[in-house]
């Protein structure tokens, strides 16, 4: 396991226990064992990327909880700031009813955040 793989078992771990979920509980709605909850828990098993989209959504948290303290990750702004945000911006997409617009929009918002700052 790599030094990321267990920085994530350690906030999945961390995050359930504030939330005072049982690993049964969060199991039972993956359909997977609590022993496989332990597992990832312990770092003993990684997370595959769409298990770990699925717990952000049962502990009620953006995925880049998960990777929040490695070193690089954070860009200084408060993570409710950027919760905010991130909320705002899904609601307004979503509230575009044609996919070929949302998908402009997408296409946009990558060029701009590519654009050198000046």
């Amino acid at each position: 396991m790599s030094l990321i793989d267990l920085h994530i078992a350690q906030k999945l771990k961390s995050r359930r226990v504030k939330l005072r979920v049982t690993r049964k509980a969060i199991a039972d709605l993956l359909g997977i064992s609590y022993q496989q909850i332990h597992k990832y828990e312990a770092g003993k098993n990684r997370i595959p990327a769409s298990r770990l989209y699925q717990l952000s959504q049962i502990l009620y948290v953006p995925i880049g909880y998960f990777f929040e303290g490695l070193n690089g990750f954070t860009d200084g702004k408060d993570k409710t700031d950027v919760d905010h945000e991130v909320t705002k911006l899904l609601k307004a997409y979503y509230k575009v009813p044609q996919v070929s617009v949302r998908k402009t929009i997408v296409s946009l918002l990558e060029v701009i955040g590519q654009t050198p700052q000046g």
